[in-house]
């Protein structure tokens, strides 16, 4: 379990990186139903992408059991789907919303974020393309600044690693049929580390709405195509 500075626990992100793939990367932008009492994003743009030497744990799909491998398994369907969602986030603690886009197609993923930082937009956009992944950030009308990194260096690209599925084994798990804004969902209950997150996601398993006790992340659009050309990095790299 993670700890602040100032010692309040934070619940560990491995879970939700697992909904939406690359929803980490957020976490330094607007902690999104993840840390219900991050503060507020400063005017500081964070750092791309680093890697870690973190041990990963040994653990498989199949070590799962219940309503745990049944989010694992509709989640790593949803990954395997083509889909363009967008995404309202708000939380409590913040005035300020956030907007999330993810694209998948074909083993490529993007991911936007776009949130007010000072009275500026700050736009960051991760890639997981066919052979490296990419990190770019913008502030205001400024230039993009993009840099190549290594696929697996991208929080969230490896989708249900060994971290996050030895969280959900630990984690208490419970599943119950539900509705997002007139969408039939499937939700789950996660409690892992005295920390509850409430996971709805679509029958193709796509993440439709994200909540924690102060925090929520929803689905405003989704669409089935998706264009080429999204995946262009801004600036070559």
């Amino acid at each position: 379990m993670t700890s602040r500075r100032d010692g309040r626990s934070v619940a560990p992100i491995a879970l939700i990186v697992a909904a939406l793939g690359l929803l980490a990367a957020t976490v330094g932008v607007f902690a999104v139903a993840v840390d219900d009492n991050q503060a507020a994003p400063t005017t500081t743009a964070p750092p791309a992408p680093t890697s870690t030497t973190t041990s990963v744990p040994d653990v498989a799909v199949e070590d799962l059991t219940g309503a745990a491998r049944e989010l694992a398994e509709l989640l790593a369907a949803g990954r395997a789907t083509t889909y363009h969602a967008r995404y309202s986030g708000s939380s409590t603690a913040d005035a300020s919303g956030l907007v999330l886009e993810t694209w998948a197609k074909e083993g490529r993923y993007r991911q936007d974020t776009l949130v007010d930082v000072g009275g500026e937009r700050f736009h960051r956009s991760h890639f997981v393309l066919a052979d490296y992944g990419a990190a770019c950030t913008q502030l205001g009308d400024a230039g993009w600044s993009c840099q190549r990194v290594a696929r697996a260096e991208i929080a969230g690209a490896d989708l249900l690693n060994g971290s996050t599925l030895d969280q959900l084994r630990k984690a208490t798990v419970g599943e119950s049929p539900g509705e997002v804004d007139g969408r039939s969902a499937r939700c789950f209950v996660i409690t892992y580390d005295a920390q509850t997150t409430e996971l709805c996601a679509s029958p193709e398993g796509i993440p439709l709405r994200i909540r924690g006790q102060s925090s929520e992340l929803r689905i405003e659009a989704l669409e089935a195509d998706v264009d080429e050309h999204v995946f262009e990095v801004p600036e070559p790299v």
